[in-house]
């Protein structure tokens, strides 16, 4: 385990009963599908989580995800506090949509929260880099290319991949790479195949290391058993 661990994503400020079971449900308030279909809007129109009128489930669903995610289980076993919208507006923590395109798309005081401000990628990696100097081992989930890789465009998912190398580049210049191991990955592979609907892609997903003995060690992450594996070693060196 690592000594002052640290998961960057602020918990969603509710919970949705429609996505099932949450990690959070003693922290934030909770809502029911007709509670949400009766106050909530995306766009200034009537969220619609149902039929052919469907209308903002995939939106509502990238935001809320991180409260049914096994990392949240994962922070609140070890004993890692969990960050709020308040740390994110303190510029302490990041949300899964890192710029905050779609919460300001979102009615948010139906949920009673104050509007986020925008954010570029690099407002983004200023901040992780800011908690990795304090932290020992920090988590970031970004979600949206997920959401992306079901639209079917194309240019969308050129756009995410430019957000994530302005982000990567914006962490990378601010750390010392000496010193400070970064590893980006992704649990499955979609947006080299937008509109793909059976289940996932089965293409490899690429894994970037960065940090001291990046060469010797890049080459060994090809499985998710060797990533893990390179932080269990990590983790008992500075344990």
């Amino acid at each position: 385990m690592f000594p002052q661990a640290c998961l960057a994503n602020a918990i969603f400020p509710a919970n949705f009963s429609f996505l099932g079971r949450s990690y959070t449900e003693d922290l934030v308030p909770s809502f029911d599908r007709e509670q949400v279909e009766a106050g909530l809007t995306l766009d200034g129109r009537p969220v619609r989580l149902l039929g052919a009128e469907r209308h903002g489930f995939e939106e509502l669903f990238t935001l809320a995800e991180i409260n049914k995610n096994i990392f949240v289980h994962a922070a609140r076993e070890a004993g890692v506090p969990l960050l709020s919208y308040a740390d994110v507006s303190a510029d302490r923590a990041l949300t899964s949509s890192m710029m905050h395109e779609l919460e300001a798309r979102l009615n948010f005081k139906f949920l009673d929260q104050a509007p986020l401000p925008a954010r570029t990628p690099d407002d983004a990696a200023a901040i992780l880099a800011e908690l990795a100097a304090e932290f020992t081992c920090i988590f970031y989930k970004y979600k949206i290319p997920d959401l992306v890789s079901h639209s079917g465009r194309p240019e969308l998912a050129r756009e995410v991949f430019a957000t994530i190398e302005e982000f990567v580049h914006g962490v990378l210049v601010r750390i010392d790479a000496e010193k400070t191991i970064i590893v980006v990955t992704s649990d499955h592979g979609h947006l080299e195949q937008v509109n793909y609907h059976e289940g996932h892609p089965k293409n490899r997903v690429p894994t970037w290391y960065f940090g001291p003995q990046a060469l010797e060690h890049a080459d060994r992450l090809r499985t998710p058993e060797a990533i893990f594996q390179r932080f269990a070693q990590l983790a008992s060196i500075v344990s």
